[in-house]
């Protein structure tokens, strides 16, 4: 198992697209990629799992992942959770 605490950097929070975008990669691998907020636990396969969390612009979101491909796994959604979108 791997683990990472990522910083929410989107000024929107993990909205729609960011959310939408996570799950799409978090299907691509075989581990499995939970995202934990505030006490609440997101698989990142699963849209409404993500969105109920409701983590705005700022969050720590611990991220783990487990399984054959979880390094890869978790670069992959790191990435997405960290990045910043253009909303204009």
């Amino acid at each position: 198992m791997v683990q990472y605490l990522a910083v929410i950097r989107n000024e929107k929070g993990l909205h729609a697209r960011p959310s939408t975008q996570v799950v799409e990669a978090g299907k691509q691998y075989q581990a499995e990629v939970i995202l934990h907020y505030d006490g609440y636990d997101a698989n990142a396969s699963r849209l409404l799992e993500l969105l109920s969390l409701g983590a705005e612009c700022g969050a720590e979101i611990q991220i783990t992942a487990d399984g054959p491909d979880e390094e890869d796994a978790l670069e992959a959604i790191k990435a997405l959770v960290e990045q910043e979108y253009d909303l204009d």
